[in-house]
């Protein structure tokens, strides 16, 4: 094999390793959905009266889909770690030596950034989140009126929302999902 192959090979195994961090994230929105419905779950049955145990039935049905959902993604991301797993065994054998690739530090420095946006929060973060569960509303454009901020700022915020599991994933120009209430909140927040 020529070296114009191997970095061929090299860059299918870049690409598959990129997609298979862009699947994790999606396989721990589906986990934080299938968490958020379940407190609510937990929630509605607790109340007792008949309109709550049809909420209550509709949204078991929805953590029985999630549930299926996230053994679907299970066996994908098996799939993925045991192509990437062979790929590098190959391309390892190939050049006579372990797989030393030029985007390993790249690959760190955006697991560093995402890892900072879930760990450094905003200094209104808890303020916003309060005032997002306590109107049920979670929209970019009325935390930017609400607190006076610019559009990027409350994108972030938004971003951190959904990465707390606070609010749902974008529905284009719908709000936001608010998936927890003022109690699992706290509980977020003093966590």
């Amino acid at each position: 094999m020529n070296k114009r192959q191997i970095k061929d090979l090299q860059s299918v195994l870049r690409s598959i390793e990129l997609n298979e961090i862009i699947f994790s994230n999606i396989q721990q929105m589906v986990e934080k959905e299938k968490f958020a419905i379940e407190e609510r779950l937990n929630n509605y049955e607790s109340k007792g009266t008949d309109y709550w145990d049809v909420k209550a039935t509709e949204l078991g049905d929805r953590v029985d889909l999630l549930d299926e959902e996230a053994d679907a993604l299970d066996e994908i991301a098996s799939s993925f770690n045991e192509l990437i797993e062979l790929m590098r065994e190959k391309l390892g054998e190939i050049e006579g030596n372990a797989i030393q690739t030029p985007y390993r530090a790249q690959m760190a420095v955006l697991a560093k950034r995402k890892n900072d946006l879930l760990t450094t929060k905003d200094p209104l973060f808890e303020e916003i989140a309060r005032f997002v569960v306590s109107s049920m509303a979670a929209t970019t454009s009325l935390i930017q009126r609400k607190y006076g901020i610019g559009y990027n700022r409350a994108v972030k915020i938004m971003a951190e929302l959904e990465a707390a599991g606070i609010v749902g994933v974008s529905q284009g120009g719908k709000p936001r999902a608010v998936l927890v209430d003022a109690i699992s909140l706290e509980q977020i927040l003093n966590s």
